[in-house]
């Protein structure tokens, strides 16, 4: 396995790759422009955001354009999606400080982006680790959240992650898994990466750590690659900032929905053993045919999963 390194670069691409092969969109439907795009500026930095679908008010807290792509046409008819890109995570030509951004900052920002759309309150959704930004506006503003949405997101992210992911993977991998992945990273080490910018790199990284993301270990991620742009930067300092998080540092009392996987080697099932317990209004959804991305993989289960849980909250919210 790799370095603390590795896993910022791969943890990004999963949130910035991994989606829509199974969803059979079109090419050419992936390009068309996107609806009611906007931005709030910071000085130098600024959040993007457009808005797709109708429904209840629910901010998608980072990789937007992505996660735009991941969630179906279902939960757009049943969720009015903002889609958002952060000031960390905004790609800019020129390199930016990022020292002053916090969690607070980061949560204000969704704050300030509900206040905007004029949302008395709304859900917030996060993949991967951006669900932690999703719990944290939670924990901070609980009187403007109708739920949190967690799709594969970890509890934590200590120094010793890695060597939880890595001893996971050589537990609950299978030998063909782990062929698979040894061969990818094989073919890696003979490229000329230097010869390669930061985005093509990731990319490469990318396609050869299919295996511990996707229940298909030959996913073919080729088609979903469009117009990728990686904030290494922000995204470092960002992932740096987390090194101390943990999740259960205080109760969070409104409903959480949280997806894992059986198959995501990034983010183990283990890693919730803990954890889950501390969360009285938390609602675990285990997905046994999926990896990192069950929005994709078990698309309509996902759907149905989420949909009916957001009908609990919505009867929860009217007995109130």
């Amino acid at each position: 396995m790799k370095s603390l390194s590795y896993l910022i670069v791969l943890s990004i691409a999963i949130n910035l790759l991994g989606c829509k092969n199974q969803i059979k969109v079109k090419q050419d439907e992936i390009l068309l422009p996107v609806t009611n795009p906007g931005e709030l500026v910071f000085g130098d930095k600024k959040i993007t955001y457009f808005i797709e679908g109708q429904g209840m008010p629910c901010i998608v807290c980072a990789d937007g354009n992505i996660q735009a792509y991941c969630l179906s046409e279902n939960l757009k008819k049943n969720f009015q999606l903002v889609f958002t890109e952060p000031r960390h995570g905004t790609y800019y030509d020129e390199p930016k400080n990022y020292s002053g951004i916090s969690m607070d900052t980061i949560v204000d920002d969704v704050e300030i982006l509900r206040k905007k759309l004029k949302y008395d309150k709304i859900y917030v959704l996060g993949h991967s680790i951006c669900g932690l930004i999703a719990l944290e506006y939670a924990r901070k503003y609980p009187q403007n959240t109708y739920g949190v949405i967690m799709i594969n997101t970890p509890p934590h992210f200590h120094k010793d992650y890695m060597d939880i992911v890595s001893n996971n993977w050589e537990a609950k991998a299978s030998e063909g898994r782990k062929a698979i992945y040894e061969m990818n990273n094989d073919q890696l080490k003979k490229m000329n990466l230097d010869s390669l910018n930061e985005v093509e790199r990731s990319i490469l990284e990318e396609k050869a750590s299919v295996p511990m993301k996707w229940r298909d270990s030959l996913y073919n991620i080729s088609p979903i690659i469009i117009n990728y742009r990686l904030n290494a930067e922000g995204w470092n300092h960002f992932f740096s900032m987390m090194q101390d998080y943990d999740i259960a540092r205080s109760e969070i009392k409104v409903p959480i929905f949280l997806s894992l996987g059986s198959y995501d080697f990034i983010v183990p099932q283990s890693l919730w053993g803990n954890y889950i317990d501390k969360f009285s209004s938390m609602t675990v959804y285990h997905f046994k045919r999926s990896g990192h991305f069950p929005q994709v993989e078990e698309q309509e289960l996902f759907d149905k999963q989420l949909l009916d849980w957001k009908a609990k909250c919505n009867s929860i919210s009217v007995v109130k």
